[in-house]
């Protein structure tokens, strides 16, 4: 099987691809399987929103409706996870039914990196 499971849209902050776009390029690729996984850093992007989880799964349940005969469209996202903010994601992890979940470190110390 042709999966990725590491694709980023509009609902992160570091992409402004929107995720149909994201579905029809993987479509083309012949990837069977694709799971989003929008960027959430609590403590970590000051300025920067999180991702926007209803209208997230809107687009996605939208995107399954017009894709789903095409390719396996799952709910996944990327907490990047610091030690003050392990609450926040445990919250998040409990109320929403992410297929995937990756879990990165972008900042150490107030320092960020990518």
């Amino acid at each position: 099987m042709f999966a990725d499971y590491h694709v980023h849209s509009e609902f992160s902050w570091d992409s402004r691809t929107p995720m149909e776009a994201q579905i029809q390029a993987a479509v083309r690729a012949g990837v069977e399987e694709l799971c989003f996984t929008e960027h959430v850093d609590y403590g970590a992007r000051c300025g920067e929103d999180n991702c926007d989880y209803s209208a997230y799964k809107r687009e996605l349940e939208r995107c399954r409706a017009i894709y789903g005969n095409q390719i396996r469209l799952k709910y996944g996202i990327e907490f990047g996870v610091q030690t003050h903010t392990i609450g926040e994601y445990e919250r998040d992890f409990r109320e929403q039914s992410f297929d995937f979940v990756i879990l990165s470190c972008h900042q150490v110390d107030n320092l960020e990196f990518i």
